[in-house]
Parts: structure tokens; sequence; C-alpha cells
């Protein structure tokens, strides 16, 4: 869940927000016509989200907010996601909430929800850490191609290489 700020992107809500829902911190909302493809997100700010969304309040005393967060993008529950969507096209696909109610999931303890839930933070920064440094190497890497290839740069060697079977004795 982003602010429409954040995007960089025109802002193309209706100017009518009568129908839009209140969000609070921690509450987890989902695209209703995109769940099957992991389109969720929980809340970090008080704010309003289009009707396009569904919202649900954990049961802060049973459920992480995060730990869901994670367990709906899983494979596993996408794939019970779009089982449980109605619609003959994938482009017309919905995840009301009366069928989202119905997908049964057994939580582990709210402390192991917790703990797993930061592991899983901790490992999808570092994913983004090593996707950065990953860039920036292709970058430099460019940098270099085009320095060699126009001449810029020249790479020195410093020894002749003898041709194979030249001295072989």
């Amino acid at each position: 869940m982003v602010t429409q700020e954040s995007t960089g992107r025109k802002n193309s809500a209706n100017a009518d927000r009568s129908k839009y829902k209140l969000v609070l911190p921690g509450d987890v909302a989902y695209n209703t016509m995109r769940m099957w493809q992991g389109a969720s997100g929980v809340v970090q700010t008080t704010g309003v989200i289009s009707p396009a969304y569904t919202v649900v309040v954990p049961d802060s005393a049973r459920v992480s907010p995060q730990f869901s967060a994670h367990l709906f993008k899983s494979p596993r529950m996408m794939f019970d996601f779009e089982r449980y969507s109605q619609g003959l096209t994938s482009d017309t696909w919905n995840l009301k909430y009366p069928a989202f109610s119905g997908i049964r999931v057994n939580f582990p303890s709210l402390e192991q929800q917790r703990r797993i839930a930061d592991v899983l933070d901790q490992l999808k920064q570092l994913e983004r850490l090593h996707a950065s440094a990953a860039e920036a190497l292709r970058i430099q890497k460019r940098g270099l191609m085009q320095k060699l290839l126009t001449g810029q740069v020249r790479v020195n060697v410093a020894a002749e290489i003898e041709p194979r079977g030249q001295n072989d004795e």
C-alpha cells in the first residue's frame, strides 16, 4: 500500500469520495479484481481507499497483519484466491468478501507469526539491497563496455599470449 503522492502519477480519484473506505494502520486491503495476483497490502497510514478494494481488519489478538501480508502473496494462497474468485475470465475474476471469508487458513501462534513476518521482512529488504547492487553493477558494466568499444579506455595485456601447441615439447 502506498500513498497517491508517492507514485508520481496523476490523481485519478473520483472527486466524490463518499463511497471511498476509511483505512487505518494495520488494516489489510486487497484489490477485489486482482487478489488472485497477490494485490494486497497492510495499511501503514490512516487514509481513504477506492471502493474497488476490500478492507479486512485482522483480529489483533490472533492475527498479525504483517504475517497476513506475506501469506496472501504466497503461491498457495494466490491459488486459493483464484479458485474462490468469480467471473468468466481472468479479466473479470473478483474475490468478494463473502468468498474471501470462506477460505480457511490455519495460523501459527501470534508470536510465531510475528517472528516469521520479521524474518520475511528482513529477507525482502536484503532482496531489495541485492537488486539495487546488481543494477548498479549493470550500469557500471554498460559504462565500461561503452568506454572499451569507443577506445576511450584500452586494455593493456602484460604478456603476449602464445598460441596453443607452439611450445609443447
